[in-house]
């Protein structure tokens, strides 16, 4: 016997009565730094999956089973649009401080900085500057 994927008509009165709960999961979400209406709109997919997936012969409810595929679904998608490793404060701050001389130095001297002119400028060796701005393509 041959196994088939069907996938099942899912109709607006399916996706407004769960409506709600997409909603309530999502907002859960609120501190991720991405907006609502996004995580709303990752959540409807995981909705979608619910329905399409949901197998009542396996003794779960329906609403347990769409909770776990909306919130997996907004994880991941979190997940994704977020960076692995968590740069540290005084990082940003500094890379902040060095965006602002390079633009104020522009301004003035017509011309970008060397990379020597800013770590005189920080106090930071050049080796340190090319940890700090990897992606610096300032001449030395």
């Amino acid at each position: 016997m041959s196994v088939m994927n069907v996938t099942k008509k899912i109709t607006d009165d399916q996706i407004i009565k769960y409506q709600p709960l997409v909603k309530s999961i999502a907002y859960k979400f609120m501190n991720s730094g991405e907006p609502l209406e996004d995580l709303e709109q990752v959540g409807y997919i995981g909705l979608i999956n619910a329905i399409n997936l949901y197998n009542q012969n396996r003794g779960i409810k329906f609403i347990t089973y769409a909770t776990w595929l909306i919130s997996g679904e907004i994880r991941h998608y979190i997940r994704d649009k977020h960076q692995v490793i968590k740069i540290p404060g005084w990082m940003l701050k500094l890379n902040k401080k060095i965006d602002e001389f390079i633009i104020s130095y522009k301004k003035v001297n017509n011309k970008f900085p060397s990379l020597y002119e800013i770590s005189e400028k920080f106090n930071l060796a050049e080796e340190g500057m090319k940890e700090v701005l990897p992606t610096l393509t300032l001449a030395s």
